[in-house]
């Protein structure tokens, strides 16, 4: 994605909260910039790589283009398929469920 569509996506007014790593975001009059890890402001036309959950990508599609890369089935689907392989049978009997 580049820069400016980065910056235009985290500073609507419906997104609450983001995690990244390997960048900076700043506040510069009001708006929340993108910097590098020197601090230095990214021209609004680079390109950085983006990765999302599905989660994000369903809910706020129209922020988004066509990804480079999918997958068949959603984050929740992998990770229900891997429990159902490989978690045994938990036995709850005198657990305390009340803490």
């Amino acid at each position: 994605m580049e820069v400016a569509q980065v910056e235009d996506f985290i500073n609507a007014p419906y997104v609450s909260s983001l995690a990244y790593s390997g960048l900076r975001i700043e506040q510069i009059n009001g708006r929340l910039e993108l910097m590098d890890a020197e601090g230095e402001q990214l021209a609004d036309e680079a390109m950085i790589k983006v990765a999302l959950s599905d989660y994000l990508t369903s809910i706020y599609s129209g922020d988004f283009k066509t990804p480079e890369k999918t997958f068949e089935k959603t984050t929740a689907d992998y990770l229900i398929d891997y429990l159902l392989q490989h978690q045994s049978v938990i036995d709850l009997e005198g657990c305390n469920r009340g803490i």
